[in-house]
Formats: structure tokens, sequence, C-alpha cells
């Protein structure tokens, strides 16, 4: 059985299912996922993210989500932002996000992550921002790396958001 504080996530996903997926906003989405604390993720419930069509934002930061679970998220080219911050998410991870070509911003600060998941980060194109701060990626790294021109990248330690 899932824990009790995924039940709302599954209720949530059972209602999107049957929902016009054209009337349904990302906020409503965003708002499902907040409600959720999304710390009670991890790699069996992750998928049930799956079922949200139009979702362009997705924070699992500070999670129990590894390389497992994002393996488990369906590639989307409509995502925008993917907050994995403060996960145990490392190289395999970040390489199963190949498929998230729309991605615009990622978030991998404080995660297992090394230089060799610059090589999946460098084929993302649309990426406009990427959060490394706190991991062992190095700016000499970044450099060697060939991300897409005017991707702004955070390497080093960077000061926590306010409230996490």
């Amino acid at each position: 059985g899932f824990a009790p504080t995924i039940a709302p996530l599954l209720r949530g996903a059972q209602a999107l299912r049957s929902a016009d997926p054209k009337k349904i906003s990302d906020a409503d989405l965003q708002r499902l996922i907040n409600g959720l604390g999304v710390q009670a993720a991890d790699d069996k419930t992750v998928e049930e993210v799956n079922v949200m069509r139009n979702l362009r934002w997705l924070e699992l930061g500070w999670s129990r989500i590894t390389d497992m679970g994002v393996r488990r998220l369906e590639p989307r080219r409509d995502l925008r932002y993917l907050g994995l911050g403060g996960t145990r998410v490392g190289d395999e991870g970040v390489a199963a996000l190949a498929g998230m070509t729309g991605l615009r911003e990622l978030d991998l600060q404080g995660t297992a992550v090394s230089a060799r998941a610059l090589a999946t980060l460098a084929t993302l194109k649309d990426l406009v921002r990427i959060h490394l701060g706190n991991t062992s990626i190095t700016h000499e790294d970044v450099d060697a790396a060939g991300l897409p021109p005017g991707v702004q990248v955070l390497v080093g330690p960077q000061p926590m958001e306010e409230g996490r």
C-alpha cells in the first residue's frame, strides 16, 4: 500500500485521468502537488505524476526521489521546470532526463551529480538555467561541457532559498 501522505496524490491523479486535460490549469496541478508536501514523494509513487498532462512546473526537491524515481518519469516535452535539488539523484537520473526536451530550468543543487551529467544536459537545447550549487561540478567542468550558448549555470555553494 501507499503511505497515507500519498493518498491525496492518488485521488488527484484519478480525478485528472477523467478530466479534460485542456481544462486543467498548470496552477491547479501545482497546487495539488504542493498540497501534498513533496517530501512524501519517493521512487514508488513519483510515477503518478505521469498522469498529469499540461504540467509545466514540477518541484520534487528535498524529497526521497533517487535515480530510479527519475527514470520512472515519462519523457515530457511540455515540462519547463524540474526541481530535484536536495535529492539523491545522480548521473543516472540526469541521463533519464534526455527526453525532457522542453526543460528550460533544472534544479540539481545539492545532488550527487558529477561532471558526467553535463553530457546529457548539453543535449537539452531549451535549457536557460541549471542550478548545480553544492555538487562536485566545477566551473571548469561547465566550461568544457559544450552547453548551449547563453545557458546560465549556477555552480559552487549557493545560498538556500527562503522557506527551505
